[in-house]
């Protein structure tokens, strides 16, 4: 078996894919003639990985059994990796137990850093920009789809009187390590943050639209302060139309004492 097998410098397998010095990676070819191409082995980076040719300059690390999806080796640097992206953990600051997302964009000068598509299961096609659900500009601005094309059923949002009914808070947000089923109560870490917002449970009695379905009482409530700022921004008009409604009566009566 693999695991087991003569790990020397002598071959004793039959067949060996050696690299052509220290600096390059040890590969074979897979060639479909005037289809396709693509070369399989050993990186300079000492993963196992996928690219090159019919997929152009990147690499794909190819993940199995037994292996963790996150290495816990630093993050290549930019020359090493080219146009790629690449997966690490506690990577960049030791000891804070991060899950690290890089984009080594090479030459690109786009604006998004990472996009994030959905697209159904039974399809057999690839993901195009029709089916990107959210992006990441390079600046750290988080944007989703909100395109005409896919809304309909138009009316007026909620304004002023419901956002009166909300109530933003100060609190500890606590991190969730688990649920104990028994008891039927989520476990708390140790770990807090201060923050300024909102309960999901209270703002779902004014706002159901804001506040994600749960399935379960394991399922933590979420929610989607887009549908609060819809409503501040429908209350401010309503406002401003109140100030402009006092500011004509004000104008009439110091016409009046005129």
């Amino acid at each position: 078996p693999i695991a087991s097998a003569d790990n020397t410098q002598t071959n004793r397998c039959g067949n060996e894919v050696q690299a052509a010095n220290t600096s390059s990676a040890a590969y074979m070819s897979f060639h479909r003639p005037g289809i396709w191409g693509v070369h399989l082995g050993l990186d300079t980076n000492n993963q196992l990985c996928i690219g090159g040719w019919s997929l152009g300059n990147v690499s794909y690390r190819i993940y199995h059994e037994g292996s963790p999806p996150l290495i816990k080796a630093p993050l290549p640097s930019a020359a090493l990796a080219g146009n790629s992206f690449a997966l690490s953990w506690n990577s960049v600051q030791p000891g804070l137990g991060i899950a690290e997302f890089c984009n080594y964009s090479g030459n690109g000068g786009g604006p998004a850093a990472f996009d994030f598509f959905r697209l159904p299961g039974a399809e057999n096609v690839n993901p195009t920009l029709s089916n990107r659900v959210a992006s990441i500009s390079v600046t750290g601005a988080y944007s989703q789809t909100s395109d005409v094309r896919v809304k309909s059923d138009f009316k007026p949002a909620p304004g002023l009187n419901i956002l009166m009914e909300l109530e933003p808070l100060s609190y500890k947000h606590w991190n969730c390590v688990g649920f104990d089923k028994g008891k039927k109560k989520l476990k708390l870490g140790e770990t807090f943050i201060e923050k300024l917002g909102f309960i999901a449970q209270e703002v779902q009695k004014k706002i159901p639209q804001a506040v994600s379905q749960t399935q379960s009482d394991e399922e933590l409530y979420a929610l989607d302060y887009n549908c609060i700022l819809a409503i501040a921004v429908q209350a401010i008009k309503e406002q401003q139309q109140q100030i402009q409604e006092l500011l004509e009566q004000v104008k009439l009566l110091q016409i009046k004492q005129t």
